[in-house]
């Protein structure tokens, strides 16, 4: 039977180590797989997502669940519903209270309707002092959860997670899919069929504005921000002006605090996003800085 064996504390910045652990599709064949959660002491929204979007898509491949050793105390697990997210049922021993603003437990999104719904429950997860910023970012995260369903042909629903940590004055957010990837995303489009991109690349080319392996149009540039190729630069330029950072993996290739690794391969794309409670500037004016370089960008790259 194919183990996962985490590691004992799983933070934002503890993704190569899961990845690491997890078996790959070969490994895990289609026999049933045992999680091994014994010495899980800390987990977080990230890993989370990472664990029960792994999980679904062997369970929904394979039509084989799995088993699970629990560590010693999993209330957390069951108010995040990790638990419910990927099949098992846990009889709860106590009260349930309204997540809305503290954290989105772990839910898969299924069709494209639920995605504007799932954006904004993570954005009220964030302390954004500017509604026009918090639309904006609803619509970007949206379109992020979105490209699940336009780009990455993922057999299985995306997984999200999001939590608020108090103490650390921060929020985790966590978007997986197990689809083709960045890379495979872009392979079908003829302006980037005859590149060979490697898993580096098309990240770096997912995190250009206005870039999108669809078809361009005519009013790319007035149309708003829906499946346009900048929610992500949108969501990575505002993060990175209010001190906030961002983690993307797909393939062999991890983006984390601006720097690259070469991780075990993940089937999809995993983005990861940390927020600030007390920004460095204001969201309204990261806002349209991020809109302001992603006009002068994309312009340029046509004047080129």
């Amino acid at each position: 039977m194919p183990t996962v064996r985490p590691p004992t504390t799983l933070r934002f910045g503890s993704t190569a180590a899961l990845l690491a652990a997890l078996p790959s599709p070969e490994e895990r064949g289609q026999d049933e797989i045992l999680l091994q959660m014994g010495s899980l002491r800390w987990i977080e929204a990230l890993p989370l997502a990472i664990l029960a979007g792994y999980l679904n898509d062997h369970r929904r491949r394979n039509q084989r669940g799995g088993r699970v050793t629990l560590p010693g105390r999993y209330e957390f697990l069951q108010r995040m519903d990790f638990f419910k997210t990927i099949g098992l049922r846990m009889r709860e021993r106590f009260s349930r209270r309204e997540p809305s603003g503290r954290f989105v437990p772990v839910r898969e999104v299924g069709v494209s309707r639920e995605v504007q719904l799932a954006a904004a429950d993570i954005v009220e997860t964030l302390r954004v002092d500017d509604r026009e910023a918090a639309n904006v970012l609803r619509h970007s995260i949206g379109e992020v959860i979105d490209n699940v369903f336009v780009h990455a042909n993922s057999p299985t629903n995306a997984t999200i997670c999001a939590q608020h940590f108090p103490n650390a004055h921060r929020t985790q957010v966590g978007i997986v899919d197990t689809g083709i990837g960045f890379r495979g995303s872009f392979a079908p489009s003829p302006v980037y069929r005859e590149m060979d991109l490697s898993d580096r690349e098309a990240i770096t080319l997912g995190l250009a504005p206005y870039v999108t392996s669809k078809p361009p149009t005519p009013e790319m540039y007035d149309a708003g921000y829906g499946r346009l190729g900048v929610g992500l630069f949108i969501v990575s330029s505002v993060l990175d002006a209010v001190g906030g950072r961002i983690q993307i993996a797909s393939g062999a290739a991890l983006f984390h605090l601006g720097r690259w690794f070469l991780v075990r391969p993940w089937q999809g794309a995993i983005i990861g996003f940390e927020v600030p409670d007390e920004p460095l500037v204001s969201y309204e004016q990261a806002m349209r800085v991020a809109r302001r370089r992603a006009i002068e960008i994309a312009r340029s790259r046509d004047v080129g």
